[in-house]
């Protein structure tokens, strides 16, 4: 599965390239008399369940700058945006000259390649997901819908003679896949072998054989921990999800009460799982650069952002190279 997802930061990378950041967006013309489509109130807001996994607040609408100027020259590869307009066509894999799906979006500023990543990640899997795993959490719309679309803006493609963006984003398309993977590896990980809930007391009874005058009365022995049943099954999870995915000890306790376990059950496996944390950075650093670009600062920042500790954060960028 670790295979797995450093193909897909690979991919998320070609994307990138796809986009060719550097190249220079074509003059678009507008008319003065053109008119905008008009957007309803409440339009249908897609990935559907980008709300469930990312959250909208705090999600805009894009500057027109990222219609007339690179992303080198912009600065805002990488930004989530809310991208309401029009849906023009909605293009294959086998059709697009792209070589990825998308759905060409008619907003207020122009168009826009929404990128659709759904068929190329499951082949990247390797028989681990397929398509239609992967489509309804990237529902594709039909030509003439009016939708507010979540989407992460990569930069001006070369390609496709426009500004393009990856459908639900870097973070969206992560979470989903972990969701997947863990969802396969729980259903068929083995049951455990039942004797978590055993004590030593079984050990305390006297061999057959032995006199029965040498065993003296005894002060009571200190009664032996044992793991919960929500400890052991909190552990059991963060052990896969450190598998799959980098995390930091308190992202890693924030996903597990978010899976429903308790602050202490929890905690007890994050200070379980024997995951080595400035470890855990560099590879979350790595990833994130292989996603978009970051100044040392800025990937710094990105780490703290997701629970890292400063020294660990610092660790992460330099052995990502900085």
């Amino acid at each position: 599965m670790k295979k797995f997802l450093g193909s897909m930061l690979a991919l998320s990378l070609a994307v990138c390239m796809l986009a060719g950041c550097g190249g220079s967006p074509a003059p678009q013309d507008t008319p003065e008399d053109a008119s905008v489509s008009q957007i309803p109130e409440k339009p249908r807001e897609l990935p559907g369940q980008f709300g469930d996994f990312v959250g909208t607040g705090g999600i805009t609408s894009p500057p027109q700058t990222i219609f007339e100027t690179t992303a080198t020259e912009n600065g805002l590869a990488g930004t989530l945006y809310r991208f309401d307009g029009t849906v023009k066509e909605v293009v294959s894999d086998d059709e697009s000259k792209a070589g990825y799906g998308y759905m060409n979006l008619d907003t207020e500023y122009g168009e826009i390649y929404i990128v659709d990543l759904a068929k190329a990640f499951a082949e990247q899997s390797q028989g681990a997901l397929g398509e239609a795993d992967i489509r309804p959490f990237l529902e594709l719309p039909e030509a003439g819908d009016i939708i507010s679309v979540y989407a992460e803006y990569a930069g001006y493609s070369g390609v496709l003679q426009s500004p393009s963006a990856y459908y639900g984003g870097s973070k969206y398309l992560g979470d989903v896949v972990t969701k997947l993977l863990l969802d396969d590896a729980l259903t068929k990980a083995p049951e455990g072998s039942g004797d978590a809930g055993k004590t030593g007391a079984s050990a305390a009874e006297p061999d057959a054989g032995q006199d029965a005058e040498a065993t003296e009365p005894q002060e009571p022995a200190e009664p032996v921990k044992t793991e919960t049943m929500g400890q052991k099954n909190a552990l059991k999870s963060a052990k896969n999800y450190i598998s799959i995915m980098a995390f930091s000890h308190d992202g890693l306790i924030g996903q597990l009460e978010y899976e429903g376990y308790s602050n202490e059950e929890a905690t007890y496996a994050a200070d379980n799982c024997g995951a080595d944390w400035n470890e855990q950075a560099a590879k979350s650093a790595k990833g994130y650069l292989e996603l978009m670009s970051f100044s040392r600062s800025g990937l710094i920042d990105q780490l703290k952002y997701e629970g890292f500790t400063q020294e660990q954060a610092e660790y992460g960028a330099t052995a990502a190279g900085y």
